[in-house]
């Protein structure tokens, strides 16, 4: 559970410092860059990081509901 807070935590100040990031600067590719792809990548790459960190952080907690749920019912069984 400690873990979970932690990836939750993490994902959310992650997103929050690059919609900062958003707010202090125009979004505007460059025109005279070759790789506007990776410049794009680049420039999100908090969004990226932070949102694969709450995509983990929801799996994990469905893992371990589903197996709080198990030993529950194998200890109400015994």
């Amino acid at each position: 559970m400690k873990a979970r807070n932690i990836l939750i935590v993490i994902g959310v100040v992650m997103i929050l410092l690059n919609l900062l990031a958003y707010s202090g600067d125009s979004f505007d590719p460059p025109e005279d860059r070759e790789n506007r792809i990776g410049y794009l990548i680049g420039w999100n790459i908090f969004n990226i990081v932070g949102v694969l960190l709450l995509v983990i952080a929801y799996f994990r907690h469905k893992k371990m509901t589903k197996k709080n749920d198990q030993e529950m019912i194998d200890n109400f069984l015994k």
